[in-house]
C-alpha cells in the first residue's frame, strides 16, 4: 500500500519540480524577450498599427484557443524531450538579435512557449497547442521585404489590377509598379501588396475552420482558397481606383475605393470564405 502511494505521489513531485523549473525559465526569459515585446507592442500598437493591427487579435485569441485546451494538458506528463527546444528557443533569440532580425526572436518566443509545455505537459501536450502556437505565428510583424514575399506580390498586383482595369473599360499604361492612367500616376507600394489583407483575413478564417465541425483536408483546402481570394479583392480595389480616375479624379478615387471601400471588401471576403467553409461541411455531411 505505501509503495502504491508512493507511485502516485512521484508524478505529482515530479510535476512540482519541472512547473519551478519552467516558471524559473520563465521568469529569466521574460527579461530577455523585452526588446521582442517591445518590437511587437511598435507594430501592433504603434506606427506600424496599418501593417500588423490584427496581432493582439491573434495573441489573445491564441491563448483563448490554449485556454480551451487546459483540462487535456493535464493528463499529460513531463517530459525532458522538451528542454531542447526551450534551449533552441533561447539560441535563436539570441541570434536574432544579434543579427538585427526582431521578428525571428518574435518565432522563438512560441518555440520556446511549446518547449515550457512539453516541458512540463509532455509532448503529448504540445501536441494538443500545435494548432494555438502555429496560430500565434501570425502575430509576428515581419518587414516588408521578408522572404522576398512582398515585391512579388507587388508584381502580381500590378500585373492583375490592370487587366481588372482593362476589363472595365479602363485605358491605361503599366511600366512596372508605376500606373499611368488619365494623365495620373500611381505607384503600386509594398503596403498595396495585398499581404496585409491576406495576413489579416487568415487571423479571422484559421480559427473559425479550427472551430467549425469538419475534416482537416476540407478546411485545408478553404484556408488555402483564402490567399488567391484575398489577393484578387485587393486586386480589386485597386482596378476600381484605375477606373474612377478618369471620372473622378485621383484623390477622390483614392478615398472612396482605396479607403471607404476596403473595409466593407475585407468584410465580404471573409463572409465569402466562412460560406465557403459551410458549403464544404454540407457537402461533408450529404456524403
Amino acid at each position: 500500500m505505501a509503495r502504491a502511494q508512493e507511485t502516485l505521489a512521484f508524478p505529482f513531485r515530479a510535476r512540482l519540480l519541472y512547473s519551478a523549473l519552467a516558471a524559473t525559465l520563465l521568469a529569466a526569459v521574460s527579461w530577455a524577450y523585452l526588446p521582442t515585446l517591445g518590437f511587437m507592442a511598435e507594430h501592433w500598437f504603434g506606427d506600424g498599427i496599418r501593417n500588423w493591427s490584427h496581432g493582439p487579435f491573434v495573441a489573445f485569441f491564441a491563448l483563448y484557443l490554449g485556454w480551451r485546451k487546459r483540462r487535456e494538458l493535464v493528463a499529460g506528463a513531463p517530459n525532458l524531450w522538451g528542454l531542447p527546444f526551450v534551449v533552441g528557443a533561447l539560441a535563436l533569440h539570441g541570434l536574432s538579435l544579434k543579427a538585427g532580425i526582431p521578428y525571428l526572436s518574435g518565432y522563438s518566443l512560441l518555440v520556446l512557449a511549446g518547449g515550457l509545455v512539453a516541458l512540463i505537459y509532455g509532448l503529448s501536450g504540445a501536441r494538443r497547442l500545435l494548432f494555438p502556437l502555429l496560430y500565434a505565428l501570425i502575430a509576428v510583424p515581419l518587414p516588408v521585404n521578408a522572404w522576398g514575399v512582398t515585391p512579388f506580390l507587388v508584381q502580381v498586383q500590378s500585373e492583375t489590377s490592370t487587366w481588372l482595369a482593362g476589363l472595365l473599360g479602363a485605358s491605361l499604361l503599366r511600366d512596372g509598379s508605376l500606373v499611368t492612367v488619365a494623365g495620373q500616376t500611381y505607384h503600386i507600394v509594398p503596403l498595396c501588396s495585398g499581404f496585409n489583407f491576406l495576413m489579416a483575413q487568415l487571423s479571422l478564417i484559421l480559427p473559425a475552420l479550427y472551430l467549425l465541425p469538419g475534416s482537416w483536408a476540407r478546411s485545408l483546402l478553404v484556408g488555402t482558397s483564402a490567399i488567391p481570394i484575398s489577393l484578387l479583392t485587393k486586386s480589386l480595389l485597386i482596378a476600381m481606383v484605375f477606373v474612377a480616375t478618369p471620372w473622378w479624379g485621383a484623390d477622390a478615387a483614392m478615398s472612396l475605393y482605396h479607403v471607404w471601400l476596403g473595409y466593407p471588401a475585407f468584410a465580404l471576403t471573409f463572409l465569402f470564405l466562412l460560406w465557403l467553409a459551410w458549403l464544404s461541411r454540407h457537402r461533408e455531411l450529404r456524403t
